[in-house]
């Protein structure tokens, strides 16, 4: 291929699979670039698998080589292999989830077991033990040495110690992800943008108009869907819904766009008691609010995104997917109605102590709850899908670490996924996992070099 060749236009008959040798591709959808391909990536699956026409074009970016394969040849190696098929079955649900295979897999879907799940990341242990045990060695300073510089760095740290562990641990849970520095710029900007947008409508529409009684249920309420709105649209304005490929990166960037919400909070209500001169008071606002950080913003945010995603889901699976794979769109309402509710309610004031102290584990209660649902289902989904891209799942998640640490995170050019397994650790997986179906159909096994020299493969070089 050279320089600037059209291989696929938008809106045509799919007729080709193409895999990149050399060069590099650049896909655009609707005038929009969509993705760079490099060596080793693949397009044209999408129209052969559903027989429709291409819902993007496809020119060459710099001089390279393709693999082309014709539509009879690629649905005759789907056919051969089956472990092929389920990996093309999946991209496709991955990839275009409104779109239905022409013709269904009969193969009995994928089932994950509680067992057969990984074993989360321990990353937030080390998050709490350098902030955590900074936040104690900084208090213990504090109060002997009674210094102002020390008071705000204890109000600094003890505002982040609490957001930070939880985002590290429910970032532990994600088997496939995005970059920490994404994950950052979310929690930073959750802080420094809907915190004042939600004070400021806050002060518009109640405090500035002398409604401040939180006895009165229509005032959290009102708070409620001001605060939550400002995370959700902080999150939602950083990535794009068709991003979020699972349940799971939902979650996780709502718990960061919580967390930086409720850590510039903390900070807010603890200098306002450093500002009278209490650091004391300062310091027991800190802790409380530290312990008190896993049942408030973070998991009601990541509840609130995740109904974001089954919502759009919802809508993307309506005329595409069967039964048995749609998704309802009233779970979605129901998670951001129970949001709205359990935030209000927590902010709910009470005569008695007792009484707020009950509503409050009530409210922590089911919110940490909910949240444990939507991770379990979201890891099953992940790992659902990473099983049938790759065969030897079960040994490639036990090397996640160590791939990692030999060759680093890859990451996607298209959708900025990091994978959890070096490039070193998989290559020889998919070779393996294409001997053991070879030997098991007891035909001759063949390798990448006689695949690419196959008589029904065209090597393309323009």
């Amino acid at each position: 291929m050279k320089k600037g060749d059209v291989l696929v236009r938008e809106g045509e008959e799919a007729d080709r699979f193409y895999m990149v040798v050399g060069g590099r591709v650049e896909v655009r959808a609707a005038g929009r670039r969509k993705a760079q391909l490099r060596a080793g990536d693949f397009f044209g699956e999408i129209g052969l698998l559903s027989g429709t026409v291409s819902e993007a074009t496809a020119t060459a970016a710099e001089d390279g080589e393709l693999l082309a394969m014709g539509k009879n040849e690629f649905q005759y190696i789907l056919d051969y292999y089956a472990p092929v098929r389920r990996q093309f079955m999946e991209m496709l649900r991955i990839r275009a989830p409104h779109l239905r295979p022409q013709a269904e897999s009969a193969e009995a879907p994928i089932v994950v077991t509680e067992s057969a799940l990984p074993k989360a990341k321990e990353r937030w242990v080390d998050a709490l033990l350098w902030l955590g045990g900074g936040f104690v060695l900084l208090t213990a300073l504090a109060l002997v040495l009674r210094s102002d510089w020390l008071n705000f760095a204890t109000l600094i740290v003890g505002g982040f110690v609490g957001p930070v562990t939880f985002v590290a641990y429910i970032r532990g849970h994600q088997l496939l992800g995005f970059s920490t520095l994404r994950l950052g710029l979310i929690f930073l900007s959750s802080a420094v943008v809907a915190v004042p947008l939600a004070w400021y409508l806050e002060h518009v529409s109640l405090f500035g108009a002398g409604q401040s009684d939180f006895s009165r249920f229509k005032v959290p309420l009102t708070v409620s869907v001001i605060e939550e709105g400002a995370k959700l649209l902080v999150c939602l304005a950083l990535i794009r819904t068709k991003q979020m490929r699972f349940l799971m990166d939902a979650v996780v960037f709502g718990a960061a766009a919580g967390m930086g919400f409720a850590a510039i909070e903390s900070v807010i209500y603890g200098w306002s008691h450093l500002g009278e001169a209490s650091s004391m008071g300062m310091l027991s606002v800190l802790w409380i609010r530290a312990l008190l950080s896993p049942f408030g913003h973070g998991t009601w945010t990541a509840i609130a995104a995740a109904g974001i995603w089954i919502a759009a889901a919802a809508r993307a699976t309506a005329a595409g997917a069967d039964a048995r794979r749609r998704i309802q769109p009233w779970n979605a309402a129901f998670l951001l109605a129970a949001v709205v509710a359990l935030h209000a309610l927590w902010d709910l004031r009470f005569e008695g102590g007792l009484a707020k102290v009950g509503m409050m584990a009530a409210v922590g209660g089911a919110g940490i709850g909910l949240l444990y649902l939507l991770v379990r289902t979201g890891r099953r989904e992940e790992y659902r899908a990473f099983s049938a891209l790759n065969p030897y799942v079960q040994e490639a998640v036990r090397h996640v670490d160590t791939a990692r640490e030999a060759s680093g995170e890859l990451r996607c050019d298209g959708c900025g996924t990091v994978s959890p397994a070096g490039d070193a650790l998989l290559r020889p997986l998919r070779t393996r996992a294409e001997g053991q179906v070879l030997n098991e159909t007891r035909r001759p096994r063949s390798k990448s070099s006689d695949f690419a020299t196959h008589p029904r493969i065209k090597r393309v070089t323009l």
